[in-house]
């Protein structure tokens, strides 16, 4: 009943509206598709059989739900003699048959390739078979979607070659499709075609800027600058594609060409800004060198430099003006042109040395350039005005490089001072923070700031911090001499094994707080008398223990050498000098006896297998006369020891023996007396 209804309905429908008529209306009744609509098609065609359109929007629809074989035996239904244009909706219906199926497959499952593979060679034989113009788009697009590659480009290559009129849109979308398959060259002239259909300039741009970048990416540079200067037509007075060209050919490693662009750049930016900030502030004419800039645009020093107020008109210079600056500065450094970049940020520092931005970009230029010390100066500068923490790191990290203690000495402190407020950082770095900021301070030849330094942190929390640390299980003390023994029992009582170099302190009562911390700590002390570990000292000294000279009674001991001069003297002067400043203070050595007698003495306590229970003797400086002022460590001295075991040791030394003496040759030596002879060492 339903479907005798339906017939007479359709029946009426069709007696109604004529063909064209009807097939559009029922077309836009179908537009959503169910079976409910499907059926109401097949129930046109029983009425009109003839109806081709119609037969060919229900195969449509059947693919649309998955109907494919429905789908074909509608299109086989059709008559093979139809006219050219319906023959050609005929194929691309079968095309888009097969495409619907093989994509609707696993990508896994074999049968898709196959489809795919037959839709391919499908498409390749309609290469050669005349079709109507307004299907070429349709079949390039087929193409495509198959991955017909041939196919696909001999339908793009026809759209180009007939100049077919599309919209901007419809060209971009083939442009897109090519580059997709990897026809990256016809691709870039598809983008370059919507480019000239385009009616808008920031349209126009990012087709020219997508042509450009399809064979960026196929590495065809040359080719790519090639077309830009064919396609850029009224891009060539756009100011971002020109700086985008400008980077583009320095990344082609192009320099002439980029430096071509730069200086149209130049052309159309910078020197009408400048003409017109000229002429809105004087009223003379404006210097005929920038009005040469809009036809002929050329750089010259003088355009980087600040102007000099005073009564008469400056010079030619380009007033500052931070958009003006700025642009130049990206041209240049995208030119590679690091001179007059370098210039650029100097004149605007000179005329806003507040600017932050400019100080940044002046630092980064200047360390671009090689110039280490205006780079360290820029980011000091900057570090000063926006307290970045990743400008003074720059400054901790650049001062020490240029030998700017100063700067170094500022960056530190506000390391230290931002350190122990926050436990991210860790006590070892706040340590190391520390002992950089006292090398400092003794490089600058501060070495009261620096003692000052470790007075006020002795009890605080960065020497605490070191000793606590867990994985430190031993620490080497080599600091000057007066800080040894503070050092040596502090470490110990924190349960540290302790390399304490010598002296082990510079008093008495320096020494028994150490051995005190020594006895109670678990840890080992060790003090650094080398001469214990010399071999050949350790077997003469026992030998004479075992009698080779019988009771020994009495030791004779020298140390004679040049003129007193530190360690490492062939060191930098700088370090040379810190160490002669703590050297020297006999209040922080102990004097020449202490801080370098020791070893000697040592030896001879160590002969002697005994202590001295009395002493007396006589030092002084001899040399040079008159004595400098402040000048107190001793050069020479002799003194005499008197053990408990009743032996004697009449131990000298002196700084300025003759270098040329060659009966008493300078250095180290020690004799030893006994009851059956003497044992030189």
């Amino acid at each position: 009943m339903a479907v005798g209804l339906g017939l007479l309905v359709a029946g009426g429908l069709a007696l109604t509206f004529p063909y064209q008529s009807l097939e559009s209306r029922i077309a836009r009744e179908t537009r959503t598709v169910d079976p409910l609509r499907i059926e109401y098609l097949r129930l046109w065609l029983r009425v009109r059989p003839e109806e081709h359109g119609l037969r060919m929007l229900l195969a449509r629809q059947l693919a649309e739900i998955g109907d494919y074989a429905g789908a074909r035996a509608e299109l086989r239904a059709l008559p093979r003699d139809a006219d050219p244009q319906a023959a050609a909706r005929m194929a691309l219906l079968e095309v888009d048959i097969g495409l619907r199926e093989a994509y609707a497959l696993a990508h896994d499952d074999a049968r898709r390739e196959r489809l795919l593979g037959e839709l391919r060679a499908q498409l390749d034989a309609m290469t050669r078979t005349a079709w109507p113009a307004s299907m070429e788009v349709e079949l390039a697009e087929r193409a495509a979607q198959a991955g017909a590659f041939d196919a696909a480009a001999f339908w793009h290559e026809r759209l180009l070659a007939r100049d077919a009129q599309l919209s901007a849109n419809a060209w971009e979308a083939a442009a897109r499709r090519m580059a997709a398959l990897g026809a990256s060259e016809l691709a870039a002239r598809l983008y370059f075609r919507a480019q000239s259909v385009a009616t808008r300039r920031d349209e126009k741009r990012r087709l020219f800027v997508a042509a450009l970048r399809t064979l960026e990416g196929a590495g065809l540079y040359d080719a790519a600058l090639a077309a830009a200067e064919v396609q850029l037509g009224v891009l060539g007075n756009d100011t971002a594609t020109l700086e985008f060209l400008t980077r583009f050919a320095l990344a082609a490693n192009r320099p002439d060409v980029a430096q071509r662009y730069a200086t149209r750049l130049l052309r159309l930016s910078l020197a009408p800004a400048a003409i017109a900030a000229w002429q809105a502030r004087f009223a003379a004419p404006v210097p005929p060198e920038w009005i040469a800039l809009v036809d002929e645009p050329r750089l010259v020093r003088a355009q980087a430099d600040s102007a000099q107020p005073d009564d008469r008109l400056p010079e030619p210079k380009l007033p500052f003006d931070d958009r003006i600056y700025t642009l130049s500065y990206e041209v240049f450094l995208a030119n590679r042109n690091l001179k007059d970049a370098l210039a650029v940020a100097q004149s605007a520092v000179r005329q806003a040395p507040k600017n932050t931005k400019w100080r940044l970009r002046l630092a980064q230029v200047a360390d671009w350039s090689g110039n280490a010390a205006l780079a360290l100066e820029q980011w000091h500068a900057y570090a000063r005005l926006t307290d970045d923490a990743a400008a003074w790191r720059e400054v901790l990290a650049r001062a020490p490089q240029v030998f700017d203690y100063t700067r170094w000495t500022e960056a530190l402190e506000r390391e230290l001072r931002r350190q122990p407020d926050d436990p991210s950082t860790g006590s070892g770095q706040a340590l190391e923070t520390l002992r950089k900021l006292v090398l400092a301070h003794e490089l600058l030849g501060e070495p009261e700031r620096a003692i000052a330094l470790l007075r006020r942190h002795e009890r605080g929390p960065h020497r605490r911090a070191v000793l606590d640390l867990k994985d430190v299980d031993a620490v080497f003390i080599g600091t000057p001499c007066d800080l040894h023994a503070e050092m040596a029992a502090a470490c110990l009582e924190a349960g540290k094994y302790v390399y304490c170099e010598k002296p082990l302190a510079i008093t008495a009562e320096g020494v028994g707080r150490v051995l005190q911390a020594a006895r109670r700590s678990r840890a080992f002390l060790q003090i650094g008398q080398q001469l214990r570990y010399f071999p050949s000292m350790r077997e003469a000294i026992r030998q004479i223990h075992e009698g080779i000279a019988g009771k020994t009674y009495i030791i004779k001991a020298h140390r004679h050498g040049g003129r007193s001069r530190p360690r490492g003297s062939d060191a930098p002067a700088a370090r040379q000098a810190v160490r002669t400043a703590w050297y020297a203070d006999v209040k922080r050595s102990g004097d020449l006896i202490v801080e370098n007698a020791v070893h000697n003495i040592d030896a001879c306590n160590w002969i002697a297998n005994s202590r001295p229970v009395s002493a007396y003797g006589h030092g002084k400086k001899y040399f040079p006369q008159p004595v400098p002022p402040g000048k107190v460590m001793m050069d020479g001295f002799s003194v005499e020891y008197i053990y408990e075991n009743d032996m004697h040791c009449d131990y000298s030394q002196i700084s300025f023996h003759p270098r040329h003496l060659k009966t008493l040759p300078s250095g180290m030596w020690y004799t030893v007396f006994g009851e059956k002879g003497s044992v030189y060492l």
